[in-house]
């Protein structure tokens, strides 16, 4: 008998914002930031081709096992880098995430622009090149216009 193997190619765009979208992400802690936040998720068997954001709020791209679920794979990332910032990074400091998050499943003919913007986000942003009413009320979210925008 021919024993096949399931395939699952689940790919997302993972956003979240800082609470109230306060600019609690300095540049001397961004990189261990975004370096715990790899880990966890690496931890968790996802790969993370790309990870970024501003001073309030940070873009991940995973590719997600089917042996997670989504909400655990949050709730870690946010608790746990929430933590990360209070005991080390940041510790005289009052930091939280925002409840919310957005979750975008990215196709394989995106990934690579997908990529780009996720590295790029504080320069989109410094040129404007986000799409305001998307980004909006200390939410956010994102479609596949982003995607198609220059840089979007």
């Amino acid at each position: 008998m021919i024993r096949r193997r399931s395939y699952l190619a689940h790919t997302l765009h993972l956003v979240w914002s800082t609470q109230r979208r306060q600019a609690f992400i300095t540049p001397d802690i961004e990189d261990r930031l975004y370096d715990f936040l790899a880990g966890v998720a690496r931890r968790k068997r996802c790969d993370v081709p790309a990870i970024g954001g501003t001073d309030n709020h940070v873009h991940l791209l995973v590719a997600f096992p089917a042996t997670i679920r989504l909400c655990d794979l949050l709730r870690d990332l946010k608790a746990g880098s929430s933590h990360f910032m209070l005991e080390t990074l940041k510790p005289d400091t009052w930091f939280d995430w925002q409840d919310s998050y957005a979750s975008i499943t990215v196709s394989p003919s995106h990934r690579k622009r997908i990529i780009a913007s996720i590295r790029n986000q504080k320069q989109h942003h410094a040129d404007g090149v986000t799409v305001e009413e998307l980004e909006r009320d200390g939410e956010i979210y994102e479609t596949d216009e982003d995607v198609t925008q220059e840089g979007g």
